[in-house]
């Protein structure tokens, strides 16, 4: 959902002039290419639409009254209609009857400039466009023509009041927006230029040489992708060249993004990610025709190790400003099922929710008292023969105890067996005098810290008779042994799962390997193999 903006008072006005002179506006264009649909929804989700269930900045919530734009709480959210790509994938009359009122009920309500804002815009142009075939159906003369007209009105504003966007993501896709419109549009060829130059200058202000962006957020980065490839799809319709700029940042990427998928196609769920939109995400890579792999090489500060059917992806980087405590945080996915995850973002429940998933309790890693702000993450990754070895580890627990936790990764190459030891050490005398004190603020009992697992809802705990170990076994029926040394103690907690379009987090648990260190140096192992088949 986009926020609200937070303008100055000359900028408000600006705003609402524009958009009341654009809703003015006679201009009745024709597509200089009829658009086709560029993404899909789910279904399903349009099956809960229709019974007045949105999934609205990433929850699930039930929105009541006669009509939706009634609704002052999620008003906002509503007209970006991200809704219609699930009532387009569901494609019953009934989804079509459904959509089509409420689009025409809006350019009624809304359709004069009443409301809008430069990225609930494009968000709104991209969907009317994306489904404009699934929208016109059956519509003829004065709908046909308010439905044209709307269009026409919303890019014209749109031309004028992208400069409200503070220059970042949000910039490019409104810009996206904006000349995936001016493209599908004849008659507004006047505005391409200035359009197209703006948009090129937010792209090399935002996306970097390989493909990254500032948030590290793998979701964030797919959205900014998809709408980028929303613009070159444009393009190609009207036959267009591509200019080198977007096409560089679409080479760059589309291999970033695979790097950054696990095995059912969803994303790290790593720095304020809950897995972002699959079928969103497949549909672009396919459009964009890049067929480079992931690679081996860091993905945004992400390591990846593909092997067999097991996927390991680990968070080797610093968080960005306001980011996830998850250095050295590891996920693990084993075919199309999810094995070792993270809680996830908690923003759509509220600021407690959003607190706690950015912790690093809430990560698959080693997690001491206090807070860890790491100055410095390490990262190493070397081939072994018969795997591959990844060296991880952060100083973000050294100002408070003086240690630096580093983890040792090995997977082999058939994906079947994962080994790891984790360290605790001081690195110089300064070091050890932090632990010494920290050794006596604990009464001489140590250092409290504890190793953890968080599993994905579908995985299920079966305690064995050797208390080094546990099964964990996926929904498919395969199991997955985790053993560990005997330096720790192993115990089974709850946790939470959030995932995009649910009411609520899910509930499911996590393996928590706890233990102290009791001395300058402190080592721990633990595997994960697959015990059948």
């Amino acid at each position: 959902m986009t926020a609200i903006p937070d303008w100055t008072a000359r900028e408000a006005f600006l705003n609402r002039f524009y958009a009341r002179r654009a809703g003015r506006g006679r201009k009745v264009p024709s597509f200089a290419a009829f658009p086709e649909p560029a993404t899909m929804g789910e279904a399903d989700r349009g099956r809960q639409i229709l019974d007045g269930k949105f999934v609205l900045d990433g929850r699930l919530v039930e929105v009541l009254g006669a009509s939706i734009w009634q609704n002052k709480l999620y008003g906002a959210a509503l007209q970006e209609c991200d809704w219609l790509n699930d009532l387009a994938a569901l494609g019953d009359q009934k989804a079509r009857a459904r959509a089509q009122a409420w689009v025409w009920d809006w350019i009624a309500r809304f359709g004069r400039g009443e409301g809008w804002t430069p990225q609930s815009t494009a968000r709104r142009l991209m969907n009317w466009l994306h489904h404009a075939e699934f929208l016109l159906q059956g519509m003829q003369g004065p709908a046909q023509r308010n439905f044209m007209q709307s269009l026409a009105r919303q890019t014209i504003y749109l031309a004028r009041a992208w400069q409200f966007v503070p220059v970042g993501q949000g910039r490019v896709s409104t810009l996206a927006g904006l000349n995936a419109a001016l493209l599908a549009l004849d008659g507004l060829s006047r505005l391409r230029p200035k359009a197209e130059a703006a948009f090129s200058r937010a792209l090399s202000d935002v996306v970097g040489r390989e493909g990254q962006i500032a948030s590290r957020n793998p979701a964030e980065a797919a959205v900014l992708f998809c709408d980028i490839v929303g613009v070159a799809v444009r393009l190609h319709a009207t036959g267009q060249a591509m200019p080198p700029a977007l096409q560089n940042v679409i080479e760059v990427m589309a291999p970033l993004l695979r790097g950054l998928r696990h095995g059912d196609g969803t994303l790290a769920r790593l720095q304020g990610s809950n897995g972002g939109n699959p079928v969103a995400l497949d549909a672009a890579l396919a459009q964009a025709g890049v067929r480079a792999p992931a690679g081996a090489r860091l993905h945004m500060g992400f390591a990846r190790i593909s092997a067999g059917r097991l996927v390991l992806i680990a968070d080797a980087a610093p968080a960005p400003a306001g980011g996830h405590a998850s250095a050295t945080a590891i996920e693990i996915s084993v075919g199309r099922r999810l094995l070792v995850t993270s809680c996830g973002d908690g923003s759509p429940f509220g600021t407690d929710w959003r607190q706690a998933g950015r912790g690093a309790a809430s990560h698959s890693t080693l997690v001491l008292e206090g807070g860890a702000k790491p100055a410095e993450v390490m990262y190493a990754r070397t081939p072994m023969d018969g795997g591959t070895r990844l060296e991880l580890g952060h100083d973000g627990w050294r100002a408070a105890h003086g240690l630096v936790h580093a983890r040792q990764i090995d997977v082999d190459i058939a994906g079947r067996v994962v080994m790891a030891e984790e360290m605790l050490m001081t690195i110089d005398a300064a070091d050890q005098a932090r632990f010494d004190r920290a050794l006596v603020l604990s009464g001489g009992r140590g250092v409290d810290f504890a190793l953890r697992f968080h599993l994905h809802p579908d995985v299920t705990v079966v305690p064995q008779d050797d208390p080094l170990v546990l099964n964990l076994v996926l929904k498919s029926g395969e199991v997955w042994a985790l053993s560990h040394d005997g330096q720790a103690r192993m115990t089974v907690e709850p946790s939470v799962y959030v995932e995009n379009g649910v009411a609520s987090p899910r509930s499911t648990q996590q393996v928590v390997l706890m233990g102290r260190a009791m001395s300058y140096a402190t080592r721990m192992r633990w595997a994960l193999g697959r015990a059948t088949g």
